[in-house]
């Protein structure tokens, strides 16, 4: 859960469903702690919004099209090494295992489960800016 910290977290969301690109939008409007500063959709989208807006995540879709999410996600890592990449899939996780190891994804999670996996991923940003802090 959120553990309190008054940082709000830009993020960037890349989806190839604009149905599912649009009710991602409308759920994140609502947790606490996030800005929604773009959306697109797909992996073009996704590098040249990571390079205007600087967002500290980007959620995207692993099986959008264009030039792949293994390619955007390397060119946004190393413009941002910071930026938390987010991969998410409607398929099993573990079924990503392979291109996690290939990808520069900070985190791979299920679209049926997207709620609680933001709010467990900005739990560990919070912890870890403590960190950081301290």
């Amino acid at each position: 859960m959120i553990t309190g910290n008054t940082r709000v977290y830009s993020i960037v969301v890349v989806d190839g469903s604009s149905e599912y690109r649009g009710s991602l939008l409308e759920l994140l409007a609502y947790i606490p702690g996030i800005r929604v500063v773009a959306a697109g959709a797909n992996e073009i989208d996704a590098v040249a919004l990571c390079a205007l807006h600087e967002p500290d995540i980007l959620l995207i879709d692993s099986g959008i099209p264009a030039y792949g999410a293994l390619s955007s996600t390397r060119a946004v890592k190393a413009r941002s090494p910071g930026m938390c990449i987010v991969l998410m899939t409607s398929d099993d996780v573990r079924d990503f295992t392979m291109l996690h190891r290939m990808t520069p994804a900070d985190r791979i999670i299920s679209k049926s489960d997207i709620k609680s996996s933001i709010l467990d991923i900005l739990s560990d940003l919070d912890r870890d800016a403590a960190r950081s802090a301290h």
